[in-house]
């Protein structure tokens, strides 16, 4: 019974593990292709969920309900597009229902191909998915596919986040290179003040040039001429 699908019986509003009903308009496949079918799509790891014009749920594979951590009866409850998916993009804001890949492959008539989207688990955590969908010809409807992302999307995150940090040193090293470069050159100081030009209208004082241009604060002292020489001065 683990590889069987899911139903919605519409009689007894309850899902069921009976072969789905054949497409309107059609006596469907022959038995043992139905068969097959139904043994191809409940051996996919990629969930299979199937809606009616409605936007009712028709019938699932396993691999939906395990994915979206649903059991049966909330699998037949989820409308096709409900506020209940509560679900994000990947910079974080909400994704409105009417957003939703299977809704607007619903509305639209075009297919929609590997949206990546979260969704809110049961115990908080965010599960990331891939999500396809896409008309289901003239039996009206749609059926949406999934897969779960959730490692590469916080591989992905990580890796941007040490890509982000990388271009930040890279920035912050050519700017201090910058700084050498300046000191490295001829630095005008007025022979009076000894203040230091840093443009045609501007003098800086040595220690604000210094914390600017090279990251260093001035620490006053006095070297063995000048101390001998005030020393002197105040003996005399």
């Amino acid at each position: 019974m683990q590889d069987a699908l899911h139903t919605h019986d519409r009689r007894t509003g309850r899902a069921s593990l009976d072969p789905p009903p054949p497409l309107r308009g059609g006596a469907g496949p022959p038995p043992a292709d139905a068969a097959r079918l139904r043994s191809i799509l409940a051996s996919l790891a990629e969930g299979v969920v199937a809606y009616d014009r409605d936007g009712r749920v028709e019938t699932w594979n396993p691999a939906a309900s395990r994915i979206l951590e649903m059991d049966p009866d909330e699998m037949q409850r989820r409308m096709l597009a409900e506020p209940g998916w509560a679900a994000v993009r990947e910079d974080g804001t909400p994704l409105a229902p009417e957003e939703l890949p299977w809704a607007v492959a619903g509305a639209t008539g075009v297919p929609v191909r590997n949206v990546r989207l979260g969704l809110r688990r049961r115990d908080g955590t965010q599960l990331w998915i891939s999500a396809s969908a896409a008309p289901a010809g003239r039996a009206g409807g749609v059926v949406a596919s999934f897969r779960e992302v959730t490692e590469r999307y916080l591989s992905d995150r990580r890796l941007r986040g040490a890509l982000a940090a990388s271009q930040a040193l890279v920035a912050r090293l050519r700017e201090e290179l910058r700084k050498v470069e300046t000191l490295g050159g001829l630095v005008p100081v007025c022979a009076a003040c000894h203040g230091i030009r840093v443009d045609a209208r501007y003098w800086s004082g040595v220690e604000a040039y210094a914390a600017e241009h090279a990251g260093a604060r001035v620490a006053h002292g006095l070297c063995p001429a000048c101390e001998d020489r005030l020393l002197s001065r105040g003996g005399g």
